[in-house]
């Protein structure tokens, strides 16, 4: 933690870029997401810390490789003028905080080229098995499907699907709201909730609490709630924006 009380967190992997009043922006994007609930957001514009801000402290370039910590396909990131990240999809790599988090909200905003598919990772365990012991909120484009299911945008991927469509068409941005305290998960993507997850229900492997299967080697309840925040460059143009992080 930096003496000013934020929460210093480092990056993985990630090109150094060009810094510019990224901590105001993160501020307005707190005011521009403010919902109702028992959360008070003056005291939150107060505690987030701007992930971007950091990026700039590492020289590698490019998503690191999760099988041995290597460059991949460098550089799969760049980030231009306005300090925006953008993923120029090579596939195959992650960038995550060096920091880990437990209780935490995290918001960011997104946009997509059409057919994108990516995610943000969080309570990610193991860096080199993002796969098994990260969860994930999808990021697809599905702006006109109609029947959900936990593959499509603002789903906990293959365990839950999102509670509403409340993507915007490829192309326009997406503000994406993630809240993370004990077992309890909750999504907001563009001011509707699409998430509300207690995590312990999933206490079987490769089971879903409604019977259905799910990828994971790992019964969720037994994870640590303690990993990194990663982004997924696995398939499509997608720029990143305001990211911002605050443990709870």
């Amino acid at each position: 933690m930096s003496s000013n009380g934020k929460v210093r967190v480092g990056i993985v992997g990630m090109g150094i870029g060009k810094s510019n009043a990224r901590g105001d922006a993160a501020r307005e994007l707190v005011d521009a997401t403010e919902r109702s609930g028992d959360v008070n957001m003056m005291s939150l514009n107060q505690r987030y810390s701007p992930l971007a801000q950091y990026f700039q402290d590492k020289a590698a370039e490019g998503f690191f490789d999760t099988e041995g910590g290597a460059q991949l396909h460098p550089p799969v990131l760049s980030w231009n003028e306005d300090g925006m990240i953008k993923c120029l999809a090579l596939k195959g790599g992650y960038l995550a905080t060096e920091a880990q988090f437990e209780d935490f909200e995290l918001q960011l905003e997104y946009r997509t080229l059409p057919d994108v598919n990516s995610g943000v990772f969080f309570r990610w365990s193991h860096l080199a098995d993002p796969v098994h012991t990260g969860l994930e909120i999808q990021i697809l484009d599905t702006y006109d499907k109609t029947d959900l299911g936990n593959h499509d945008s603002g789903a906990l991927y293959d365990l839950v699907p999102p509670k509403v469509n409340a993507v915007t068409p490829a192309g326009e941005w997406n503000t994406l709201h993630l809240k993370c305290q004990g077992p309890s998960i909750e999504c907001d993507l563009n001011g509707q909730r699409v998430l509300d997850v207690d995590i312990d229900a999933f206490d079987t492997v490769g089971v879903n609490p409604d019977g259905g299967p799910n990828k994971f080697k790992y019964a969720w309840k037994t994870m640590p709630r303690r990993g990194h925040i990663g982004l997924q460059d696995h398939n499509g143009v997608i720029w990143f924006r305001n990211l911002c992080v605050c443990e709870l």
